[in-house]
Protein backbone atom coordinates (compact mmCIF):
# COMPACT_ATOMS: atom_id res chain seq x y z
CA UNK A 1 0.00 0.00 0.00
CA UNK A 2 2.83 2.24 0.76
CA UNK A 3 4.67 1.64 -2.25
CA UNK A 4 1.08 2.48 -4.60
CA UNK A 5 1.06 6.19 -2.74
CA UNK A 6 4.73 6.50 -3.37
CA UNK A 7 4.24 6.07 -7.12
CA UNK A 8 1.05 8.12 -7.17
CA UNK A 9 3.22 11.08 -5.81
CA UNK A 10 6.07 10.21 -7.87
CA UNK A 11 3.61 10.34 -11.15
CA UNK A 12 2.10 13.87 -9.92
CA UNK A 13 5.69 15.38 -9.29
CA UNK A 14 6.50 14.40 -12.62
CA UNK A 15 3.33 15.82 -13.97
CA UNK A 16 3.63 19.09 -12.20
CA UNK A 17 7.72 19.47 -13.91
CA UNK A 18 6.74 18.48 -17.24
CA UNK A 19 7.40 21.56 -18.35
CA UNK A 20 10.88 21.76 -17.02
CA UNK A 21 11.58 17.79 -18.15
CA UNK A 22 10.18 18.38 -21.21
CA UNK A 23 11.78 21.89 -21.77
CA UNK A 24 13.76 21.57 -24.80
CA UNK A 25 10.58 20.03 -26.49
CA UNK A 26 8.32 22.68 -25.71
CA UNK A 27 10.88 25.56 -26.62
CA UNK A 28 12.07 24.54 -30.10
CA UNK A 29 7.70 24.06 -30.75
CA UNK A 30 6.84 27.75 -29.18
CA UNK A 31 10.09 28.86 -30.99
CA UNK A 32 9.04 26.98 -34.36
CA UNK A 33 5.39 28.77 -34.21
CA UNK A 34 6.91 31.94 -33.74
CA UNK A 35 9.37 31.54 -36.79
CA UNK A 36 6.41 30.46 -38.43
CA UNK A 37 3.95 33.41 -37.64
CA UNK A 38 7.04 36.05 -38.53
CA UNK A 39 7.58 34.50 -42.02
CA UNK A 40 4.63 32.76 -43.23
CA UNK A 41 3.58 35.59 -46.15
CA UNK A 42 6.03 37.93 -45.00
CA UNK A 43 5.97 39.08 -48.83
CA UNK A 44 2.39 39.46 -49.39
CA UNK A 45 1.00 42.47 -47.60
CA UNK A 46 1.51 45.65 -49.21
CA UNK A 47 4.19 47.63 -48.83
CA UNK A 48 2.73 51.01 -46.55
CA UNK A 49 3.21 54.15 -47.05
CA UNK A 50 5.51 56.76 -45.04
CA UNK A 51 8.05 54.46 -42.65
CA UNK A 52 8.22 51.26 -44.53
CA UNK A 53 8.70 52.44 -47.78
CA UNK A 54 10.81 55.28 -47.31
CA UNK A 55 13.29 52.74 -45.68
CA UNK A 56 13.67 50.82 -48.71
CA UNK A 57 13.92 53.49 -50.80
CA UNK A 58 16.80 55.02 -48.49
CA UNK A 59 18.05 51.62 -48.99
CA UNK A 60 18.13 50.93 -52.46
CA UNK A 61 19.44 54.44 -53.35
CA UNK A 62 22.14 53.81 -51.12
CA UNK A 63 22.89 50.78 -52.99
CA UNK A 64 22.16 52.88 -56.64
CA UNK A 65 25.05 55.41 -55.78
CA UNK A 66 27.35 53.12 -53.67
CA UNK A 67 27.03 55.28 -50.82
CA UNK A 68 26.56 54.05 -47.46
CA UNK A 69 27.07 56.95 -45.05
CA UNK A 70 23.88 59.54 -46.19
CA UNK A 71 20.74 58.14 -47.23
CA UNK A 72 18.62 59.53 -50.81
CA UNK A 73 15.49 59.41 -51.87
CA UNK A 74 14.66 60.30 -55.64
CA UNK A 75 17.99 61.26 -56.32
CA UNK A 76 18.51 63.82 -53.41
CA UNK A 77 19.55 63.72 -49.51
CA UNK A 78 17.03 62.76 -47.40
CA UNK A 79 16.35 65.33 -44.57
CA UNK A 80 12.69 63.76 -43.96
CA UNK A 81 14.00 60.28 -42.34
CA UNK A 82 16.22 61.72 -40.21
CA UNK A 83 17.60 57.86 -38.84
CA UNK A 84 21.43 57.05 -39.53
CA UNK A 85 22.04 54.36 -41.39
CA UNK A 86 22.01 50.57 -39.57
CA UNK A 87 18.57 49.60 -40.24
CA UNK A 88 19.17 50.04 -44.05
CA UNK A 89 22.69 48.40 -44.27
CA UNK A 90 20.07 45.10 -42.76
CA UNK A 91 17.49 46.21 -45.62
CA UNK A 92 20.56 46.06 -48.05
CA UNK A 93 21.55 42.51 -46.48
CA UNK A 94 17.60 41.42 -47.69
CA UNK A 95 17.64 42.88 -50.76
CA UNK A 96 20.97 40.78 -52.02
CA UNK A 97 19.68 37.92 -50.17
CA UNK A 98 16.14 37.42 -51.17
CA UNK A 99 16.01 40.23 -54.25
CA UNK A 100 14.24 43.25 -54.01
CA UNK A 101 10.78 42.54 -53.03
CA UNK A 102 8.79 43.19 -49.82
CA UNK A 103 10.32 39.65 -48.24
CA UNK A 104 13.52 41.02 -48.98
CA UNK A 105 12.63 44.18 -47.61
CA UNK A 106 11.47 43.22 -44.47
CA UNK A 107 13.45 39.76 -43.34
CA UNK A 108 15.43 41.51 -41.46
CA UNK A 109 12.71 42.66 -38.66
CA UNK A 110 11.33 39.04 -38.72
CA UNK A 111 14.19 37.46 -38.18
CA UNK A 112 15.38 40.48 -35.64
CA UNK A 113 12.32 39.66 -33.29
CA UNK A 114 13.26 35.91 -33.54
CA UNK A 115 16.51 36.73 -32.29
CA UNK A 116 14.54 38.92 -29.37
CA UNK A 117 12.65 35.76 -28.49
CA UNK A 118 15.61 33.54 -28.22
CA UNK A 119 17.63 35.66 -26.35
CA UNK A 120 15.78 37.09 -23.53
CA UNK A 121 13.91 33.63 -23.34
CA UNK A 122 17.59 31.91 -22.54
CA UNK A 123 18.43 34.95 -19.98
CA UNK A 124 15.11 34.39 -18.45
CA UNK A 125 15.42 30.53 -18.25
CA UNK A 126 19.28 30.91 -16.93
CA UNK A 127 18.24 33.55 -14.42
CA UNK A 128 15.03 32.39 -13.02
CA UNK A 129 12.98 29.66 -14.58
CA UNK A 130 12.37 27.42 -17.41
CA UNK A 131 8.84 27.78 -17.08
CA UNK A 132 8.70 32.04 -17.48
CA UNK A 133 11.08 31.22 -20.19
CA UNK A 134 8.42 29.48 -22.18
CA UNK A 135 5.55 31.40 -21.03
CA UNK A 136 7.50 34.19 -22.23
CA UNK A 137 7.57 32.69 -25.90
CA UNK A 138 4.21 32.64 -25.52
CA UNK A 139 3.20 35.85 -24.32
CA UNK A 140 5.49 37.96 -27.63
CA UNK A 141 3.61 35.42 -29.83
CA UNK A 142 0.51 36.73 -28.37
CA UNK A 143 1.27 40.41 -29.00
CA UNK A 144 -1.02 40.52 -32.11
CA UNK A 145 -0.24 44.60 -32.49
CA UNK A 146 3.82 43.96 -32.80
CA UNK A 147 2.89 41.55 -36.09
CA UNK A 148 0.03 43.81 -37.87
CA UNK A 149 2.03 47.04 -38.18
CA UNK A 150 5.34 48.71 -37.98
CA UNK A 151 7.13 46.31 -36.54
CA UNK A 152 7.72 42.71 -36.44
CA UNK A 153 6.73 41.85 -40.23
CA UNK A 154 7.19 45.54 -41.78
CA UNK A 155 10.54 46.94 -43.36
CA UNK A 156 10.79 49.51 -40.27
CA UNK A 157 13.66 50.14 -37.80
CA UNK A 158 11.34 49.13 -34.97
CA UNK A 159 11.80 45.37 -34.92
CA UNK A 160 16.07 46.07 -34.73
CA UNK A 161 15.41 49.12 -32.62
CA UNK A 162 13.93 46.13 -30.24
CA UNK A 163 16.49 43.37 -30.45
CA UNK A 164 19.25 45.94 -29.49
CA UNK A 165 17.40 47.79 -26.69
CA UNK A 166 16.61 44.20 -25.30
CA UNK A 167 20.08 43.34 -25.21
CA UNK A 168 20.92 46.41 -23.86
CA UNK A 169 18.30 45.92 -20.65
CA UNK A 170 19.27 41.95 -20.01
CA UNK A 171 23.15 43.07 -19.86
CA UNK A 172 22.00 45.99 -17.16
CA UNK A 173 20.39 43.23 -15.22
CA UNK A 174 23.34 41.32 -15.31
CA UNK A 175 25.97 43.68 -13.98
CA UNK A 176 24.79 42.21 -11.03
CA UNK A 177 26.72 39.41 -11.16
CA UNK A 178 29.45 40.51 -13.26
CA UNK A 179 29.99 44.25 -13.72
CA UNK A 180 31.63 44.34 -17.23
CA UNK A 181 28.20 43.29 -18.70
CA UNK A 182 27.96 46.72 -18.49
CA UNK A 183 30.07 47.32 -21.71
CA UNK A 184 27.69 45.66 -23.87
CA UNK A 185 25.04 47.94 -22.54
CA UNK A 186 27.03 50.72 -23.68
CA UNK A 187 27.83 49.18 -26.86
CA UNK A 188 23.59 48.37 -27.57
CA UNK A 189 23.02 51.85 -26.51
CA UNK A 190 24.76 53.51 -29.55
CA UNK A 191 23.39 50.73 -31.85
CA UNK A 192 19.78 52.03 -30.76
CA UNK A 193 21.30 55.40 -31.39
CA UNK A 194 22.61 54.09 -34.91
CA UNK A 195 19.32 52.63 -35.34
CA UNK A 196 16.84 55.13 -34.26
CA UNK A 197 18.35 57.97 -33.50
CA UNK A 198 17.13 59.33 -30.06
CA UNK A 199 14.49 56.47 -29.37
CA UNK A 200 17.84 55.49 -27.61
CA UNK A 201 17.32 57.97 -25.09
CA UNK A 202 15.37 55.94 -22.85
CA UNK A 203 18.30 53.97 -21.96
CA UNK A 204 19.95 57.37 -20.11
CA UNK A 205 17.26 57.15 -17.25
CA UNK A 206 16.88 53.06 -16.93
CA UNK A 207 20.73 53.02 -16.72
CA UNK A 208 20.91 56.09 -14.46
CA UNK A 209 17.94 55.24 -11.92
CA UNK A 210 19.00 51.53 -11.96
CA UNK A 211 22.55 51.96 -10.72
CA UNK A 212 21.31 54.86 -8.43
CA UNK A 213 18.70 52.09 -6.71
CA UNK A 214 20.74 48.94 -6.57
CA UNK A 215 24.23 51.03 -6.02
CA UNK A 216 26.16 50.33 -9.19
CA UNK A 217 28.25 53.22 -9.42
CA UNK A 218 29.53 51.74 -6.60
CA UNK A 219 30.24 48.40 -7.66
CA UNK A 220 31.12 49.83 -10.99
CA UNK A 221 33.92 51.89 -10.01
CA UNK A 222 34.95 55.06 -12.19
CA UNK A 223 36.88 52.94 -14.78
CA UNK A 224 33.93 51.16 -15.56
CA UNK A 225 31.96 53.95 -15.88
CA UNK A 226 34.94 55.42 -18.26
CA UNK A 227 34.61 52.93 -20.14
CA UNK A 228 30.85 52.29 -20.14
CA UNK A 229 30.81 56.06 -21.36
CA UNK A 230 33.43 55.67 -24.11
CA UNK A 231 31.67 52.45 -25.66
CA UNK A 232 28.47 54.26 -25.42
CA UNK A 233 29.65 57.26 -27.70
CA UNK A 234 32.72 56.47 -29.62
CA UNK A 235 30.19 54.43 -32.73
CA UNK A 236 28.14 57.36 -32.49
CA UNK A 237 31.02 59.79 -32.88
CA UNK A 238 32.51 57.49 -35.85
CA UNK A 239 29.12 57.80 -37.64
CA UNK A 240 28.54 61.81 -37.14
CA UNK A 241 32.46 62.33 -38.14
CA UNK A 242 31.77 60.43 -41.22
CA UNK A 243 28.67 62.00 -41.87
CA UNK A 244 30.20 65.31 -41.70
CA UNK A 245 32.72 64.43 -44.38
CA UNK A 246 29.73 64.15 -46.83
CA UNK A 247 27.40 67.27 -45.98
CA UNK A 248 28.64 69.05 -42.88
CA UNK A 249 26.66 69.47 -39.97
CA UNK A 250 23.35 69.64 -41.84
CA UNK A 251 21.78 65.65 -41.54
CA UNK A 252 23.16 66.25 -37.96
CA UNK A 253 21.23 69.80 -37.25
CA UNK A 254 17.99 68.70 -38.62
CA UNK A 255 17.93 65.29 -36.00
CA UNK A 256 18.34 67.67 -33.14
CA UNK A 257 15.86 70.11 -35.01
CA UNK A 258 13.17 68.24 -35.67
CA UNK A 259 13.63 64.56 -34.61
CA UNK A 260 14.01 65.85 -31.17
CA UNK A 261 13.09 69.12 -30.57
CA UNK A 262 10.00 69.15 -32.68
CA UNK A 263 8.59 66.14 -32.41
CA UNK A 264 8.98 66.31 -28.46
CA UNK A 265 8.04 69.68 -28.14
CA UNK A 266 5.27 69.83 -30.51
CA UNK A 267 2.72 67.66 -32.58
CA UNK A 268 3.64 67.28 -35.62
CA UNK A 269 2.51 65.46 -39.04
CA UNK A 270 -1.14 65.78 -36.83
CA UNK A 271 0.41 63.16 -34.62
CA UNK A 272 -1.87 64.25 -31.86
CA UNK A 273 -2.40 62.43 -28.41
CA UNK A 274 -3.32 62.82 -24.50
CA UNK A 275 -1.46 61.96 -21.73
CA UNK A 276 -3.66 58.97 -21.62
CA UNK A 277 -2.92 58.40 -25.16
CA UNK A 278 -0.46 55.03 -24.67
CA UNK A 279 -2.15 53.89 -21.84
CA UNK A 280 -5.17 53.25 -23.89
CA UNK A 281 -3.58 51.79 -26.43
CA UNK A 282 -1.35 49.48 -23.82
CA UNK A 283 -4.63 48.33 -22.41
CA UNK A 284 -6.20 47.35 -25.93
CA UNK A 285 -3.47 45.11 -25.99
CA UNK A 286 -5.20 41.87 -24.13
CA UNK A 287 -2.30 39.78 -23.64
CA UNK A 288 -0.54 43.04 -21.72
CA UNK A 289 -3.42 43.09 -19.37
CA UNK A 290 -3.53 39.47 -18.32
CA UNK A 291 0.50 40.28 -17.77
CA UNK A 292 -0.22 43.24 -15.74
CA UNK A 293 -2.30 41.76 -13.31
CA UNK A 294 0.04 39.36 -11.94
CA UNK A 295 2.80 42.33 -11.75
CA UNK A 296 0.61 44.41 -9.90
CA UNK A 297 -0.44 41.59 -7.76
CA UNK A 298 2.45 40.50 -7.05
CA UNK A 299 4.20 44.29 -6.52
CA UNK A 300 1.41 45.29 -4.11
CA UNK A 301 1.74 41.79 -2.07
CA UNK A 302 5.55 42.68 -1.68
CA UNK A 303 5.12 46.05 -0.45
CA UNK A 304 2.15 44.72 1.68
CA UNK A 305 5.01 42.57 3.18
CA UNK A 306 7.44 45.04 3.47
CA UNK A 307 10.02 42.72 0.92
CA UNK A 308 12.55 44.21 -0.51
CA UNK A 309 12.64 44.63 -3.86
CA UNK A 310 15.04 42.93 -6.18
CA UNK A 311 17.87 44.51 -8.78
CA UNK A 312 15.53 43.09 -11.52
CA UNK A 313 12.41 44.26 -9.78
CA UNK A 314 13.94 48.36 -9.72
CA UNK A 315 15.83 47.52 -13.19
CA UNK A 316 12.65 46.61 -14.71
CA UNK A 317 10.34 49.47 -13.15
CA UNK A 318 12.77 52.09 -14.08
CA UNK A 319 12.62 50.87 -17.75
CA UNK A 320 9.40 50.72 -17.99
CA UNK A 321 8.65 54.34 -16.31
CA UNK A 322 11.31 55.59 -18.66
CA UNK A 323 9.91 54.83 -21.79
CA UNK A 324 6.15 55.76 -20.75
CA UNK A 325 6.97 58.70 -19.10
CA UNK A 326 9.44 60.02 -21.75
CA UNK A 327 7.06 59.50 -24.94
CA UNK A 328 3.98 60.57 -22.57
CA UNK A 329 5.68 63.82 -22.26
CA UNK A 330 6.42 64.21 -26.01
CA UNK A 331 4.05 66.42 -27.59
CA UNK A 332 4.08 64.01 -30.53
CA UNK A 333 2.36 60.15 -30.12
CA UNK A 334 2.66 57.74 -32.54
CA UNK A 335 1.86 53.91 -30.90
CA UNK A 336 4.93 52.18 -32.26
CA UNK A 337 7.11 54.18 -29.93
CA UNK A 338 5.98 51.98 -26.73
CA UNK A 339 6.94 49.07 -27.99
CA UNK A 340 9.77 48.48 -25.68
CA UNK A 341 6.97 48.39 -23.12
CA UNK A 342 5.91 45.60 -24.51
CA UNK A 343 9.27 43.56 -24.34
CA UNK A 344 9.42 44.78 -20.59
CA UNK A 345 5.82 43.71 -19.92
CA UNK A 346 6.67 40.16 -21.16
CA UNK A 347 9.66 39.52 -19.35
CA UNK A 348 8.25 41.01 -15.80
CA UNK A 349 4.70 39.16 -16.33
CA UNK A 350 6.51 35.85 -17.45
CA UNK A 351 8.13 35.83 -14.53
CA UNK A 352 5.58 37.22 -11.99
CA UNK A 353 2.78 34.86 -13.33
CA UNK A 354 5.50 31.78 -12.58
CA UNK A 355 5.75 33.28 -8.90
CA UNK A 356 2.07 33.50 -8.35
CA UNK A 357 1.23 30.00 -10.06
CA UNK A 358 2.92 28.53 -6.92
CA UNK A 359 0.55 30.73 -4.20
CA UNK A 360 -2.52 30.33 -6.41
CA UNK A 361 -2.27 28.09 -9.11
CA UNK A 362 -5.69 27.91 -10.26
CA UNK A 363 -5.97 31.51 -10.82
CA UNK A 364 -2.33 31.35 -12.75
CA UNK A 365 -3.51 28.71 -14.46
CA UNK A 366 -6.83 31.16 -15.74
CA UNK A 367 -4.16 33.57 -16.80
CA UNK A 368 -1.37 31.34 -19.10
CA UNK A 369 -4.78 29.87 -20.85
CA UNK A 370 -5.88 33.69 -21.64
CA UNK A 371 -2.61 34.55 -22.71
CA UNK A 372 -2.37 31.67 -24.92
CA UNK A 373 -5.99 31.88 -26.56
CA UNK A 374 -4.96 35.28 -27.40
CA UNK A 375 -1.97 34.13 -29.86
CA UNK A 376 -5.26 33.33 -32.11
CA UNK A 377 -4.89 36.96 -32.66
CA UNK A 378 -1.56 36.72 -34.02
CA UNK A 379 -2.86 33.39 -36.41
CA UNK A 380 -5.73 34.99 -37.60
CA UNK A 381 -3.68 38.16 -39.12
CA UNK A 382 -0.81 36.04 -40.27
CA UNK A 383 -3.01 33.31 -42.10
CA UNK A 384 -5.02 36.24 -43.32
CA UNK A 385 -2.43 38.33 -45.25
CA UNK A 386 -2.88 39.22 -48.80
CA UNK A 387 -1.80 41.27 -51.70
CA UNK A 388 -4.21 43.71 -53.05
CA UNK A 389 -1.83 46.28 -54.26
CA UNK A 390 -1.81 46.27 -57.99
CA UNK A 391 1.79 47.57 -58.63
CA UNK A 392 3.41 45.10 -56.27
CA UNK A 393 1.58 42.14 -57.86
CA UNK A 394 2.73 43.22 -61.07
CA UNK A 395 6.24 43.50 -59.80
CA UNK A 396 6.03 40.04 -58.56
CA UNK A 397 4.72 38.70 -61.60
CA UNK A 398 7.72 39.60 -63.73
CA UNK A 399 9.34 36.38 -64.94
CA UNK A 400 12.16 35.63 -67.23
CA UNK A 401 14.09 38.91 -67.03
CA UNK A 402 17.46 39.46 -66.55
CA UNK A 403 16.70 42.99 -64.57
CA UNK A 404 14.48 45.49 -64.86
CA UNK A 405 14.45 49.30 -63.16
CA UNK A 406 11.36 50.63 -61.98
CA UNK A 407 10.66 54.10 -61.81
CA UNK A 408 7.41 55.99 -60.72
CA UNK A 409 7.23 59.52 -60.07
CA UNK A 410 7.76 61.32 -56.71
CA UNK A 411 4.60 61.96 -54.69
CA UNK A 412 6.18 66.26 -54.43
CA UNK A 413 5.48 66.43 -58.08
CA UNK A 414 2.89 64.17 -59.39
CA UNK A 415 0.91 63.15 -56.25
CA UNK A 416 2.45 59.64 -56.07
CA UNK A 417 2.50 58.11 -52.32
CA UNK A 418 6.22 56.90 -50.86
CA UNK A 419 4.89 53.45 -51.34
CA UNK A 420 5.26 53.84 -55.14
CA UNK A 421 8.09 55.69 -55.32
CA UNK A 422 9.80 52.79 -54.33
CA UNK A 423 12.29 52.14 -56.47
CA UNK A 424 12.95 48.28 -57.04
CA UNK A 425 15.32 46.27 -59.22
CA UNK A 426 14.51 42.67 -59.97
CA UNK A 427 16.98 40.00 -60.93
CA UNK A 428 15.67 36.82 -61.56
Amino acid sequence: MKFTITENKSKKLNYANMFDKYFYVFYFLILATIIFCCFYNLGKAPITDWDEARHGVNAYEMLKYNNFIANFYNGEIDYWNLKPPISYYFIILGFKIFGYNAFGLRFYSALSYILTAIIVSIFIKRKFDKKASLLFLVILLSFCNLFISHCVRRGDADALFLLFYSISFISLIKTEDNPNWIYLTGLMFSLCFLTKSWHSLILIPTVFFYLIFTKGFKRLGFKRITLFFIVSVAPIFIWAVARYQFDGFEFIKQMIKYDLLSRSSTVIEEHYGGILYYVIYLLSSESVVYCLIPIIAINILKLINKEKFSYFDIGTISAFLSVFILYTISKTKLYWYIFPCFILIAIYGSIQIVKLSKKLKSYSFIIIFLICASCLSTFNYVFSVTSNDKTQNFINSITNVSSIDLYIETETTNGWSQQKSLHLTLTV
